[in-house]
């Protein structure tokens, strides 16, 4: 699926293709990366708004013959953002982004699919059956839904025994069928305020910051939703593990536990996330500041995390030392070599050159020096990250202060390369080079 934009913020334009597993993001600062990043989970979580007249006329359909079938092709291809329709998807993007609706008049957006066969393979791993609940105060009726995909017919079969309920509306159909279509991901957002989320965030909750010659407390939403969001999941974490209990992926976070934290995290009963090393638990404001930026990934990992989810992380490198950047990127790897989808915002060479590795060795895993290297190194076949699976994307500044968004191409031996981190690290190789010639001159 293809996420098109333009006018977003400082970005001209950008084509991202999200069919990716794993996406990059990499560039100069206040190039719009973290623009796009919001732009797309708010894509992903409230793009059931947009006007479907095909759904419209279907419900009228069922209140007529109380049975009907929905061609699903037919939604979903109908599913774009036109210039002249973008409002119906940017109305949310001030909420989104904590700023004025106005700041994305300008803006434009498009969705849409690589190729009718794409649609296909996404259609065919849905799993339809049940009631469908409205948002009325009836919701006990007979209103069944089934899912058919005989002979390549992508159709939800929608009936009624008796007569179909006066308060099922196009509201509810829409969310019927987007929510349980798993085509646009749903993603979690590990935004880079998370060192101060993990300190404050109780803080925000309780007002404790409210002066008491205001006379109103703090209110959250002045921040974006991704900050409000991530300030409600620490709010709610305790009762969350208590229904949910551990994921599939704890293992992960065990691995970053051991590899980069040095202990385990854990909540206590009122929500409160601390360190614990050798029996003795560390709040976190006391805890190191790669511990801080990490204890998000480890606590989405440990609790959130499910196979087909999907996370954004704005800069994983942040207070990381160059070896634990290493660790991080294969990390994420084998998240998504276990069927995560992950997008990634990095101004880290040593993250980038770490996942070309793994996408080098991957391409070339049949030859056996590079499987040689590969023991050498204690890399993992989990790890290995195909080529196939990424897109890399750059974002360059222009002189007028706008940004342009180009995709990059994934060379079979070099992976990567960003321009304009190669640049600067070019450059100081050239420093170096010319300090020791010059002093190795004067001490010769």
């Amino acid at each position: 699926m293809i996420f098109e934009v333009q006018n977003l913020g400082n970005i001209n334009h950008a084509k991202i293709d999200l069919s990716k597993n794993l996406i990059l993001f990499t560039g100069q600062n206040n190039t719009g990366k973290t623009y796009l990043s919001y732009a797309i989970y708010g894509l992903s979580h409230f793009y059931e708004d947009q006007p479907n007249e095909y759904l419209s006329n279907k419900l009228i359909e069922l209140y007529d013959s109380k049975n009907i079938e929905i061609d699903l092709r037919k939604v979903f291809t109908s599913l774009q953002y036109s210039k002249s329709a973008s409002y119906y998807y940017k109305r949310h993007l001030g909420d989104i982004f904590g700023l004025d609706q106005s700041s994305f008049d300008a803006s434009t957006f498009e969705l849409y699919w690589n190729s009718e066969e794409e649609l296909q393979q996404k259609l065919y791993l849905s799993s339809w059956s049940g009631r469908m609940s409205s948002t009325g105060p009836d919701l006990n009726h007979n209103l069944r839904v089934s899912f058919l995909k005989e002979a390549e017919t992508y159709a939800l079969k929608v009936s009624c025994e008796d007569t179909v309920p006066t308060n099922i509306g196009l509201d509810d159909l829409n969310k019927y069928v987007y929510n349980r279509t798993p085509l646009i991901d749903k993603y979690n957002f590990i935004s880079v305020e998370r060192t101060g989320i993990a300190i404050f965030g109780k803080d925000v909750i309780m007002n404790r910051f409210a002066q008491s010659n205001l006379p109103n407390p703090i209110s959250t939403t002045q921040y974006s939703q991704i900050i409000q969001n991530s300030i409600r999941e620490q709010e709610y974490l305790s009762s969350y593990i208590k229904r949910y209990g551990i994921g599939t992926f704890n293992d992960l976070a065990l691995e970053l536990e051991e590899k980069i934290l040095g202990g385990k995290l854990e909540v206590s009963a009122e929500g409160d996330v601390f360190l614990k090393i050798n029996g003795k638990e560390i709040k976190m404001q006391l805890v190191g500041s790669a511990i801080k930026s990490l204890s998000s990934l480890a606590i989405y990992l440990r609790y959130h995390a499910r196979e087909n989810a999907a996370v954004i992380i704005d800069e994983p490198e942040i207070n990381l030392h160059p070896d634990n950047q290493r660790v991080v990127a294969r990390i994420l790897a084998k998240m998504v070599n276990r069927g995560i989808k992950v997008i990634v915002s990095t101004h880290s060479d040593y993250i980038i050159r770490e996942l070309n590795h793994l996408m080098i060795m991957s391409a070339h895993k049949e030859n056996p020096d590079v499987q040689k290297i590969m023991a050498q190194h204690g890399y993992e076949a989990t790890e290995l990250v195909s080529p196939a699976d990424v897109g890399a994307y750059l974002f360059t500044r222009n002189d007028d202060l706008t940004a342009d968004v180009t995709k990059l191409e994934i060379d079979p031996i070099d992976g990567i390369q960003p321009d304009t981190i190669n640049k600067v690290i070019n450059q100081q190789n050239q420093i170096s080079k010319a300090l020791y010639n010059r002093l190795f001159a004067e001490l010769a």
